[in-house]
C-alpha cells in the first residue's frame, strides 16, 4: 500500500481514561502508517493528560496538546491548528478503529483525489455486541446525488446517513478553515454543523463502502441540559450557509432545520412538553394519564423515559428494546417479546429514523399487536418544532 499522503489523526480527549488506551492503540496498529497522531487533552482531570504524554514518549508520530477545558469544538480546533498532514481524520477518545480504517481512506485518496472521503459504514459498540450501521445505497452516483452539497440532502428521517466527523477524511486546508468557523458553544451535534459547511464548499466527495470505526455507546444520564444549544447549531450553521450565498430553500437549509428539530427532540424532550398539551409531544395519540410501554433504548428512548419518570403524568409499564441490555441508569430493559400479556394503553416507538420505525412497527405487528396500540412520532407535528422555538 502506497504511503504518499500524511494523514493527521485528531483525537479530542476529556476524561475518557477508561477507553483511551484502546483508542490510541488501535491507531498505532494501523496498516497505513504515514500518520500524524494529535492527542488533544481538553483539561482532563482523570489522568488522561499523563496517558497522552506516555504515548508521546514511545511513538514519534504522536503530538500532544494540553489545553484548558473548552469543549469538543474547541479541542478539535486545537488539533486542527497543530495538524500538518495532507488530510485530517477525527477519532473520538472513547472510540476505536479497525486495523485498515485509514488504509481504506488512503486507497480512495490515491484513486480519486477528492477533497472528502466519506465512509458509509460504522459500528455501534454496546457492552456485549456491536451493530453495523450502513447506508443502504450502494450505487456510488446515487449516493453522491443524494448526499453531496451540489444536490442537497434527503429528509433526515428517510436517511440513515450518519453526520459524524469521525467518518470523513478531509483535505487539511479545507478542514481547518471550516472547523475554525464552528461556534465553540455548540455541544450537541457539532459534527452536523461542520459537515454541512464542508459539503457546501466542495463537490469533490467520494463515498466508500468500507467501514471500521467503532462508536462506543456509553450509558449517560437519561436527561440532558435544558439550555438551547440546538438553536445555536441551527442559527450558526444557517448564517454560515447564507453568507456563502446558499438559498434559504436549498436542501442544506431544509436538512439542517430538520436535523436540529430531531436533535432537539432527542436532547431536550422534557422542555418541549407544554402545559396546554393533552398529549405527549410529538406523539399526538398518546394522551396524558396513559399507561405506556416505551420501545427503544437510544437517545430518544432515554429522554422519554426520563420525562415520564420526572413528570408523573404518564404510567410507565415497561421499557423494551431489541438489543440485550440489563439496565440503563438503574432502569431494567426487557426484550420486546415481554410486551405480550402486559396491560397498557400505547406502545411508543422511540426513534426518529423512518426506516428503523418501520422495522420496529413490523416487529410489533409480527407479535400480534394491532396498529391502534402502536404510537409513532407525528412528523407533521415535528416539522413545526423549529418554527415555534
Amino acid at each position: 500500500m502506497r504511503q504518499d499522503y500524511l494523514i493527521s489523526v485528531i483525537v479530542p480527549i476529556y476524561n475518557v481514561g477508561k477507553y483511551l488506551h484502546k483508542c490510541v492503540d488501535s491507531i498505532l496498529q494501523q496498516s497505513y502508517t504515514n500518520l500524524e497522531i494529535i492527542l488533544v487533552d481538553d483539561g482532563s482531570t482523570d489522568g488522561c493528560g499523563k496517558i497522552c504524554d506516555d504515548y508521546q514518549r514511545i511513538d514519534s508520530r504522536i503530538k500532544v496538546v494540553h489545553k484548558s477545558n473548552g469543549g469538543l469544538v474547541s479541542a478539535r480546533k486545537a488539533g486542527a491548528i497543530a495538524a500538518s498532514g495532507d488530510y485530517v481524520v477525527n477519532v473520538d477518545g472513547d472510540d476505536w478503529v479497525e486495523e485498515e480504517y485509514f488504509e481504506n481512506f488512503a486507497r480512495a485518496l490515491h484513486s480519486y483525489k477528492p477533497d472528502i472521503v466519506y465512509s458509509t459504514k460504522h459500528y455501534k459498540d454496546y457492552n456485549n455486541h456491536s451493530d453495523i450501521i450502513k447506508v443502504n445505497l450502494l450505487d456510488q452516483k446515487e449516493m453522491y446525488r443524494i448526499y453531496s452539497g451540489a444536490y442537497g440532502f434527503p429528509r433526515c428521517e428517510e436517511s440513515n446517513v450518519t453526520y459524524g466527523l469521525w467518518l470523513v477524511c478531509v483535505e487539511r486546508r479545507l478542514y481547518v478553515q471550516i472547523q475554525n468557523s464552528v461556534n465553540d458553544r455548540i455541544i450537541h451535534c457539532e459534527d452536523v454543523s461542520c459537515i454541512m459547511r464542508l459539503m457546501a464548499r466542495t463537490d469533490r466527495v467520494h463515498f466508500i463502502d468500507e467501514g471500521g470505526y467503532h462508536y462506543v455507546q456509553r450509558n449517560d444520564s437519561l436527561t440532558h441540559t435544558k439550555r438551547r444549544f440546538t438553536d445555536i447549531v441551527l442559527w450558526d450553521t444557517l448564517n454560515d450557509l447564507e453568507q456563502l450565498g446558499i438559498s434559504p430553500n436549498s436542501g442544506f437549509q431544509k436538512v439542517i432545520t430538520g436535523m436540529c428539530g430531531i436533535i432537539k427532540l432527542s436532547t431536550e424532550f422534557g422542555r418541549l412538553q407544554k402545559k396546554e398539551y393533552n398529549y405527549l409531544f410529538p406523539y399526538s395519540d398518546v394522551k396524558k394519564g396513559s399507561s405506556l410501554v416505551v420501545y427503544g433504548a437510544g437517545s430518544l428512548g432515554k429522554q422519554i423515559i426520563g420525562y415520564i419518570l420526572e413528570s408523573k403524568e404518564y404510567c410507565l409499564m415497561a421499557w423494551v428494546d431489541a438489543k440485550e441490555q440489563s439496565e440503563i441508569n438503574g432502569i431494567g430493559i426487557k426484550p420486546v417479546e415481554s410486551i405480550l400479556g402486559m396491560r397498557y394503553d400505547k406502545i411508543i416507538v422511540a426513534t426518529v429514523k423512518k426506516h428503523l420505525m418501520d422495522d420496529m412497527c413490523s416487529t410489533l405487528e409480527a407479535l400480534g399487536i394491532c396498529k391502534q396500540e402502536i404510537s409513532t412520532l407525528d412528523y407533521d407535528l415535528l416539522s413545526t418544532l423549529m418554527e415555534t422555538q
